[in-house]
Protein backbone atom coordinates (compact mmCIF):
# COMPACT_ATOMS: atom_id res chain seq x y z
CA UNK A 1 0.00 0.00 0.00
CA UNK A 2 1.44 3.17 -0.81
CA UNK A 3 0.20 6.25 0.59
CA UNK A 4 0.34 9.87 -1.16
CA UNK A 5 2.93 12.45 0.23
CA UNK A 6 1.21 15.29 2.29
CA UNK A 7 2.02 18.96 0.85
CA UNK A 8 1.77 21.60 3.57
CA UNK A 9 2.12 25.46 2.81
CA UNK A 10 5.36 26.89 3.93
CA UNK A 11 5.23 29.24 6.82
CA UNK A 12 4.97 32.68 5.65
CA UNK A 13 6.75 35.57 6.99
CA UNK A 14 5.38 39.22 5.92
CA UNK A 15 8.53 41.29 6.36
CA UNK A 16 10.61 38.47 4.39
CA UNK A 17 10.69 40.80 1.02
CA UNK A 18 11.43 36.85 -0.49
CA UNK A 19 8.77 35.71 0.49
CA UNK A 20 6.47 37.79 -2.18
CA UNK A 21 2.34 37.13 -1.80
CA UNK A 22 0.63 38.33 -5.16
CA UNK A 23 -2.25 39.06 -3.02
CA UNK A 24 -0.32 41.63 -0.43
CA UNK A 25 -1.11 45.62 -1.10
CA UNK A 26 2.82 45.88 -2.33
CA UNK A 27 2.12 44.05 -5.76
CA UNK A 28 4.85 45.40 -8.20
CA UNK A 29 2.46 44.35 -11.13
CA UNK A 30 -0.23 46.67 -9.68
CA UNK A 31 1.59 49.86 -9.33
CA UNK A 32 0.79 52.89 -11.39
CA UNK A 33 2.55 55.74 -11.73
CA UNK A 34 -0.60 57.47 -12.83
CA UNK A 35 -2.59 56.68 -9.65
CA UNK A 36 -0.42 59.12 -7.30
CA UNK A 37 -1.36 62.90 -7.59
CA UNK A 38 -0.08 65.10 -10.68
CA UNK A 39 2.11 67.21 -8.91
CA UNK A 40 1.29 71.55 -9.45
CA UNK A 41 1.85 72.81 -12.75
CA UNK A 42 4.18 75.78 -12.43
CA UNK A 43 1.57 77.62 -13.95
CA UNK A 44 -1.69 78.23 -14.39
CA UNK A 45 -4.20 78.86 -17.36
CA UNK A 46 -3.84 75.38 -19.43
CA UNK A 47 -7.15 74.76 -22.21
CA UNK A 48 -9.30 72.10 -20.25
CA UNK A 49 -9.08 69.07 -22.13
CA UNK A 50 -6.76 70.64 -24.18
CA UNK A 51 -4.33 67.31 -25.79
CA UNK A 52 -1.59 66.67 -28.86
CA UNK A 53 -1.78 64.66 -31.34
CA UNK A 54 -0.44 61.88 -29.25
CA UNK A 55 -2.89 62.29 -26.73
CA UNK A 56 -0.60 63.63 -24.81
CA UNK A 57 -1.48 67.31 -22.25
CA UNK A 58 0.23 70.37 -21.14
CA UNK A 59 2.40 67.68 -18.53
CA UNK A 60 3.88 66.44 -21.99
CA UNK A 61 5.87 69.51 -22.51
CA UNK A 62 6.49 70.66 -18.86
CA UNK A 63 8.83 67.11 -18.10
CA UNK A 64 9.99 66.83 -21.64
CA UNK A 65 10.39 70.11 -23.42
CA UNK A 66 11.90 73.65 -21.86
CA UNK A 67 10.02 76.64 -20.87
CA UNK A 68 8.55 78.37 -23.60
CA UNK A 69 8.30 74.54 -25.78
CA UNK A 70 11.27 76.08 -27.92
CA UNK A 71 11.46 72.33 -29.15
CA UNK A 72 8.33 70.74 -29.47
CA UNK A 73 5.33 73.56 -28.82
CA UNK A 74 4.33 73.71 -32.37
CA UNK A 75 4.71 69.70 -33.05
CA UNK A 76 2.33 67.52 -32.72
CA UNK A 77 -1.01 69.94 -33.32
CA UNK A 78 -4.12 68.57 -31.67
CA UNK A 79 -7.59 68.94 -32.44
CA UNK A 80 -7.41 72.40 -30.93
CA UNK A 81 -4.28 73.01 -31.87
CA UNK A 82 -0.73 73.55 -30.35
CA UNK A 83 1.31 73.24 -27.01
CA UNK A 84 1.97 76.73 -27.47
CA UNK A 85 -1.10 77.86 -27.66
CA UNK A 86 -3.27 76.07 -25.30
CA UNK A 87 -0.42 75.45 -22.48
CA UNK A 88 0.67 77.97 -20.07
CA UNK A 89 4.02 76.33 -19.76
CA UNK A 90 4.59 77.37 -23.20
CA UNK A 91 4.01 80.82 -22.78
CA UNK A 92 6.57 81.14 -20.43
CA UNK A 93 9.58 83.64 -21.50
CA UNK A 94 12.57 82.49 -22.89
CA UNK A 95 15.52 83.71 -23.83
CA UNK A 96 15.56 84.89 -27.33
CA UNK A 97 19.44 84.29 -27.93
CA UNK A 98 22.12 82.55 -26.40
CA UNK A 99 25.00 84.49 -24.45
CA UNK A 100 27.79 85.38 -26.16
CA UNK A 101 31.46 84.04 -25.52
CA UNK A 102 34.39 86.35 -26.20
CA UNK A 103 36.78 84.83 -28.14
CA UNK A 104 39.20 87.19 -26.62
CA UNK A 105 39.07 87.42 -22.88
CA UNK A 106 40.01 90.51 -20.88
CA UNK A 107 42.10 89.44 -18.05
CA UNK A 108 41.87 92.21 -14.93
CA UNK A 109 45.70 92.27 -13.00
CA UNK A 110 45.16 91.96 -9.42
CA UNK A 111 46.61 94.00 -6.67
CA UNK A 112 49.58 92.80 -5.14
Amino acid sequence: VSSSPTLTPAPTNDDDPFNWNPTDDDDPFSWNPFSWPAPAPPCEGNTPGWVDSFGDGCWYYEMFDAPGCPEEGDLYVGLMGTAREHCCYCWMDVPTSAPTISSSPTFTQHPS
